[in-house]
């Protein structure tokens, strides 16, 4: 499914309606939403007929500005629950498509005015429950890397605008494109900023985990046009989501089963005819792979056995036998424990430190560990010449020659060396260079290795401090 948001500045210009008539046609939306029509309602049926949509829900303007369209094809069902002049909230399905939550939004352009649209969007999380999709103009910028050029932008505008995001409990889709979606096209003074973007919430993130969010190019409008594209039907192929084989991990779950003792205490004592350091390397990899053979086989259905123990747990509730007591005290000791297995999980993808697990917060940890994810993934890059490249061949190429360029010697003189590093200051003394080449101790590797955080990103061999602090 495709869904189409703009802030048009005005529909009425002919320029502006042929630009968004070639959108149409080139991306071909299932869903339109603009903002800043300045049109009266009753004009809307004419421009819905034109661009070749079944339906639409409009708000009519405020004087000379304002206006909000919405509007979708025949193969879409839209229930419009509620509207303003700064939103338009409806649910949305189709046939291949269970129903989501699409909250058309418009930040008030009045700075003195922005908090009441964030307190707006706080009431309006608890309306509904489900998929959330919130999208387009917001007039205001998450960090400051989102501008470019004119002033400083105030830090208090921005944390009020991200303190109302974090409460909402939505998330940036990121984008594909420039990274910015408004410019104030004055040629003495130019100034670029990032204010239409789409959130989602943990719902949406599980659902449609391939969304996209394409910047297209702005004609006859400061706005960049947004294309999402996200369900069965994608519009185009992100570099950061190829299924790839996965690489073995340490989980911190398995260290409080004494199963995965004995499966390292089993192959650690096992003999090696290899040296010292090739046999730890030898044991390093293969114990790893046989904890995930048995990780495999022991925590795959973690989920499916914790629902199935609360099955028999409810099934053994209306019961009043000693035996039926007995079994039901041994299953809630064995769902404590999955239930804990399950919190480490999560817990240790989220990367999340401060807060400590035992407190059942095994969803605030899935939130965070899918927030991660969205944050981490590459889209796509750009090449030396400014072009964004999604292709994962021509990505690889990018990365590869970027770093070849500033990793590639310039082959100086030996004289050339000579006088670079005579004219660098000595920062070191004699005494301080002895002790930095004096061979390590044991004492020192273990203390180093003590002080480190137990689940903090493992090495290569998928293994965490964890692991050499544990066994």
């Amino acid at each position: 499914m495709k869904l189409l948001v703009w802030n048009v500045q005005g529909i009425g210009n002919p320029w502006t309606s042929n630009s968004l008539l070639s959108l149409v046609k080139i991306y071909d939306p299932n869903i339109l939403f603009l903002l800043e029509t300045k049109m009266e309602t009753r004009n809307v049926m004419f421009l819905r007929n034109k661009l070749g949509f079944c339906d639409d829900f409009s708000v009519s303007r405020v004087g000379l500005s304002g206006g909000l369209i919405l509007m979708w094809k025949a193969n879409c069902v839209v229930n419009v629950c509620s509207s303003s002049n700064f939103f338009i909230d409806a649910w949305i399905s189709s046939p291949d498509i269970l129903p989501w939550r699409f909250f058309g939004f418009y930040g008030n352009p009045d700075s003195n005015q922005r908090g009441h649209s964030w307190e707006l969007l706080r009431r309006l999380r608890f309306a509904h429950s489900g998929a959330w999709l919130c999208a387009d103009d917001f007039n205001e910028i998450l960090n400051s890397n989102e501008k470019l050029g004119g002033g400083i932008k105030s830090q208090r505008a921005i944390d009020e605008f991200r303190n109302a995001v974090d409460d909402f409990q939505i998330c940036d889709l990121g984008f594909v494109g420039d990274p910015f979606t408004w410019c104030n096209n004055h040629p003495n003074d130019l100034i670029y900023e990032r204010f239409d973007r789409g959130f989602g919430n943990i719902d949406w993130v599980n659902r449609f985990p391939n969304t996209t969010v394409e910047h297209l190019e702005a004609v006859c409008s400061d706005h960049r046009p947004l294309l999402f594209s996200f369900g069965l039907r994608q519009g185009i192929v992100r570099c950061g989501r190829k299924r790839r084989l996965n690489r073995f991990h340490f989980e911190e779950a398995w260290s409080n089963d004494p199963g995965c003792g004995e499966v390292i205490t089993s192959y650690w004592e096992a003999p090696s005819v290899l040296g010292s350091a090739a046999s730890l390397r030898d044991k390093l990899d293969w114990c790893g792979l046989k904890l995930q053979r048995w990780g495999r086989d022991n925590f795959k259905n973690l989920g499916n056995d914790i629902k199935l123990l609360r099955q028999k747990l409810s099934s053994l509730s209306s019961s009043h036998s000693l035996q039926d007591w007995e079994e039901s005290n041994r299953l809630e000791k064995t769902l404590v424990g999955l239930m804990h297995k399950e919190e480490l999980y999560w817990k240790q993808r989220s990367r999340v430190n401060w807060l400590k697990d035992g407190d059942k917060n095994t969803k605030f940890f899935h939130r965070k560990a899918s927030n991660r994810r969205f944050k981490n993934e590459i889209l796509g890059v750009c090449d030396e010449n400014g072009c964004w490249q999604t292709e994962v061949g021509l990505v690889k190429s990018v990365f590869n020659d970027y770093f070849e360029a500033i990793f590639r010697s310039s082959n100086p003189s030996l004289d050339l060396i000579k006088e670079v590093t005579m004219s660098i200051p000595c920062r070191v003394s004699a005494e301080d260079n002895t002790f930095l080449l004096r061979p390590f101790v044991a004492a020192e590797v273990k203390a180093a290795l003590f002080d480190m955080n137990p689940t903090k990103a493992p090495g290569f061999d998928g293994l965490p401090a964890l692991f050499f602090q544990k066994y």
